[in-house]
């Protein structure tokens, strides 16, 4: 296997995790900062992508191609259901004696 490859799969992962992560998080409702949500979404698109991952293998199927396809039907559903969009930025709930120390 080349390098490019090789970086181009760990860069397909990130962003499928981040994908599925995106859908979920935003399914649920959950109102989150900015950087909270894109955090929570990579980690919990890592669990689902595991848990595809698993299957496609249990049933025998994993190859290459079903790999992409999986990557290009999660971004597809991504920007469908318009899960991409960033947040507003909220004000920071602190109080001021905390942001003066």
């Amino acid at each position: 296997m080349s390098p490019i490859t090789i970086l181009s799969a760990g860069c397909l992962t990130v962003a499928v995790s981040l994908s599925f992560g995106l859908m979920l998080v935003n399914a649920l409702r959950l109102h989150l900062h900015r950087l909270e949500k894109l955090v929570l979404a990579f980690i919990v698109g890592s669990a689902v992508l595991s848990n595809v991952v698993f299957l496609t293998a249990a049933l025998g199927e994993a190859r290459k191609s079903v790999f992409l396809l999986i990557g290009a039907l999660s971004f597809v559903g991504c920007i469908l259901s318009r899960r991409f969009a960033a947040p507003p930025l909220r004000e920071n709930p602190l109080p001021m004696d905390w942001k003066l120390l």
